[in-house]
């Protein structure tokens, strides 16, 4: 009977446990916008979201849930999806596997090709270094070889014809060698006396081990890129309604006009699907004190389940043993104790009701007195920071747009004025975007640039052939002024023009890749030309200077066709050689 009881008793606490632990909803990740933009159209006030997914996530995690902000409560409109193509890159190493007949590494190095092509299995291609340190070789096999030694040696003038005069052993190139035959020869002397010359063979066997073949591997190493398309931009377009209805006396007030800070709540963020980290939409609407317990997490279903599992298997063990009372004080203590989860101490933030700025880090927000607090921060006016060591990387503000054509006035000339033809992508369903061919800016200096667009890259991952003919130059010109974009060829400054104006383009002047290392040597008139997708160019040179490292002037854009070469001065670090060619007209 006691043991019926405390089985009893132990399937009442399971089940109790189990009834106890904290709902355990399944928990959505919510994307927040990167980019917010409120407007009024008709009179209406319009809010529009935009947002970035990879091509596997499930756009169901952009809310479209109503909101209320300022008086209106929003409702979802329309949304639209682009699908955006992009060249996206990455480092990769390709190790090849070949015989030798060889084992010098002198001799192996110079087998090996000094890059080559590759193509990866997903798609990526690239053309990639040797790395001369991670060449290695090794032996595939020995075998051993035998053959037989032998040597002859001549004794004479000996007294008489015993063996005992010739020696047994002969050491011959350090190898010993044994008595095999002796001959005797005999010759008398004026006086009658006999003379003997003995006339030895001596043999041995010689034992040598050698490689059968070697095996060499080698890393090549490098960058590679795929075009494709990488992400769907989504825009979801809120409207607002005003809110007709009179607060309740003890209802939450409206926001005031100024910035008013969220109340302090329990930062569980799983409840807050409408609170972006990066640009706060709307303020949360205050609300009462939450009279249930909060959710915790999924990690505290497996661990009280086991514990209720355990706490059973104990109340039957001691039950079996006749210890009922036992049995049932240590299961209620183990369901007591997985019931109520320990929490870490909790910290509430003040948020900004401002949409464009993201959650705090403090209690409250600070502005220094020269910042305008309602600049625009986010990913529109980010910039793409030069290549380290280029004339313009020490200068604030350098750089390319991260997305240029969400600049605020880029659109409508606020930036620049457009000369010849830019397309944006329209933000439509289904809609695809093709980027033109050449890209050019003129500035109100009448200067001329043409920006790099994904449409100029070859399929090897380069913009450019840059032809010396009087020095023998022939090389590939890639985005970027960084070691590793050096290492492959000639590099292209990221913040100059790539057709149109200046041209500015940098190379090693010592090393394997030395492609700039005699530019100083160039006269006028030398001829140079750069082919590009757009076209090809020939420049004549019409100066060689040395110029210091910090001089940048010569990157600036011009109203003429040029190109402008740069690389270091051999052992004087604080100068560079920069060469300037234009074009040839007529």
């Amino acid at each position: 009977m006691k043991k019926r009881l405390v089985s009893m008793l132990c399937a009442a606490l399971l089940c109790v446990t189990a009834f106890t632990l904290p709902a355990l909803a399944a928990e959505q990740t919510t994307r927040y916008p990167i980019s917010v933009e409120e407007y009024t159209e008709g009179g209406i006030p319009h809010i529009k979201k935009v947002y970035q997914l990879s091509l596997n996530e499930d756009p169901a995690v952009i809310p479209t849930e109503d909101f209320e902000r300022f008086g209106y409560v929003y409702h979802l409109l329309d949304i639209t999806q682009h699908n955006d193509e992009g060249v996206d890159v990455k480092d990769y190493t390709d190790t090849i596997t070949q015989d030798s007949d060889t084992g010098e590494l002198a001799v192996v190095l110079k087998r090996l090709d000094g890059q080559r092509e590759v193509t990866t299995e997903d798609g990526y291609t690239g053309m990639l270094i040797l790395d001369h340190t991670s060449v290695q070789i090794t032996v595939k096999g020995y075998t051993t070889n035998s053959r037989t030694l032998s040597a002859r040696r001549t004794y004479p003038n000996l007294s008489d014809a015993d063996l005992s005069l010739v020696p047994k052993t002969v050491n011959e190139n350090g190898k010993t060698l044994t008595l095999n035959d002796v001959q005797w020869a005999t010759s008398y002397q004026e006086d009658g006396s006999a003379r003997y010359t003995a006339t030895a063979s001596y043999t041995g066997t010689s034992t040598s081990r050698y490689a059968t073949g070697y095996t060499v591997t080698a890393n090549y190493v490098g960058r590679v890129s795929k075009t494709g398309c990488g992400m769907i931009t989504y825009t979801a377009i809120f409207g607002g309604e005003e809110i007709p209805a009179a607060p309740e006396p003890d209802a939450v007030s409206q926001p005031e006009p100024t910035p008013e800070p969220m109340p302090e709540i329990v930062e569980d963020r799983a409840a807050e699907p409408e609170a972006p980290a990066d640009a706060a939409v709307e303020p949360a609407p205050k609300a009462e004190a939450p009279t249930e317990p909060e959710k915790h997490g999924t990690a505290w279903l497996p661990i009280c389940l086991i514990a209720a599992g355990a706490a059973c298997g104990v109340g039957w063990y001691f039950g079996k043993k006749g210890r009922g009372a036992k049995a049932l004080l240590l299961a209620l203590a183990l369901c007591a104790s997985c019931a109520v989860p320990v929490h870490a101490e909790e910290y509430t933030f003040d948020e900004s009701d401002e949409y464009e700025y993201g959650t705090p880090t403090s209690a409250e927000e600070v502005h220094t007195e020269e910042e305008d607090p309602n600049s625009d921060r986010s990913k529109n006016v980010a910039l793409i920071p030069p290549g380290f060591g280029t004339p313009t990387s020490y200068l604030p503000g350098s750089g390319e747009y991260l997305t240029p054509n969400l600049v605020p006035g880029a659109l409508d000339g606020g930036l620049v004025e457009q000369v010849g033809e830019v397309n944006y992508p329209a933000v439509d369903a289904g809609a695809t975007y093709t980027p033109s061919m050449e890209v050019s800016y003129q500035s109100s200096a009448q200067t001329a640039f043409t920006a790099v667009v994904d449409d100029l890259y070859y399929s090897g991952g380069y913009l450019a052939k840059l032809a010396i003919p009087s020095l023998g130059v022939n090389v590939k010109v890639y985005e970027g002024t960084d070691s590793a974009t050096l290492a492959k060829g000639a590099g292209h400054f990221t913040d100059t023009s790539i057709w149109a104006g200046n041209v500015c383009v940098a190379g090693h002047n010592r090393g394997a890749n030395c492609y700039f290392g005699n530019i100083h040597n160039l006269n006028t008139g030398d001829e140079i030309t750069l082919t590009t997708k757009l076209g090809t160019r020939t420049y004549y040179v019409t100066e060689v200077k040395k110029i210091s490292e910090t001089d940048n002037s010569d990157t600036a854009s011009t109203s003429e066709n040029c190109i402008t070469l740069f690389t270091c001065v051999r052992n004087e670090s604080s100068y560079r050689w920069c060469v300037r060619a234009v074009e040839a007209l007529g």
